[in-house]
């Protein structure tokens, strides 16, 4: 299916695929459908478990995109998502994405987590008027699903970050990994951590970001393993400098 112009802006729930406190949803599935222009967000998991959310592409829409709401959600699957040019949200809702929300900033991002008990696997966030991904926990100690559970996630040209834990940051009591990711050509940081500690990345590839890794305040035991940071590759050497045997 194609959702156009859906969402009402600034009014919570109003959103073009919205789950809201639904409980057990096995069986439950979103995929293959196109979500362009939305007035306010994409696929909302609120309060609900087991949802699959896979294959579907979002494109010009406002506030934060693919998202658990509240960090009480269970055993989702985001699969194989893209979300391209997600928009600031023009209208105040009482949440994260509104404006000025908190410090003066006005903050969105494409896949904005609230519970990593959820898997995430092979998402694209790309484009973003903020961050890629935001990891916005509510339990910052909360726990990871499983060590594969966040893997083969993509975040490139956002205007921001491609992923954030700030704030209010993460701290898994079991630890957390993020496996197989890639993170490029974001015009502030690949990463960018905040009160965040336990966390191993590995087998992932950073670069062409202005700072590939901003490490805040308050982190701690953040390992980077076999892991590839390239600060300016040769394909992006070869683009700027106008080269035409670029792959």
């Amino acid at each position: 299916a194609k959702f156009e112009n859906f969402g009402q802006g600034g009014v919570l729930g109003r959103y073009p695929v919205h789950f809201h406190m639904c409980g057990s949803s096995i069986g439950s599935v979103v995929s293959k459908n196109v979500i362009t222009n939305s007035n306010q967000r994409c696929v909302f998991i609120h309060d609900t478990n087991e949802v699959t959310i896979e294959d579907n592409v979002a494109w010009n829409t406002a506030g934060h995109c693919y998202a658990t709401e509240t960090g009480k959600e269970r055993n989702n699957r985001f699969l194989h998502n893209l979300g391209a040019r997600t928009k600031k949200l023009a209208f105040w809702n009482g949440q994260s994405d509104s404006p000025n929300f908190r410090d003066n900033q006005h903050i969105v991002a494409t896949f904005w987590v609230r519970s990593m008990m959820n898997e995430w696997a092979g998402n694209v966030a790309a484009g973003s008027q903020v961050q890629g991904f935001w990891l916005e926990m509510l339990d910052k100690n909360s726990d990871q699903l499983s060590e594969t559970s966040f893997r083969g996630n993509v975040a490139h040209s956002n205007k921001e970050q491609g992923l954030t834990t700030y704030r209010p940051g993460w701290k898994p009591t079991n630890g957390g990994v993020f496996l197989n990711m890639k993170v490029y050509k974001n015009a502030f940081d690949g990463m960018k951590f905040h009160t965040t500690e336990n966390l191993i990345i590995k087998d992932s590839l950073l670069a062409d970001n202005l700072y590939s890794v901003r490490y805040g305040a308050f982190n701690g035991q953040i390992t980077f393993q076999d892991t590839v940071i390239d600060a300016y590759s040769s394909d992006y050497y070869h683009r700027i400098n106008g080269r035409g045997d670029c792959p």
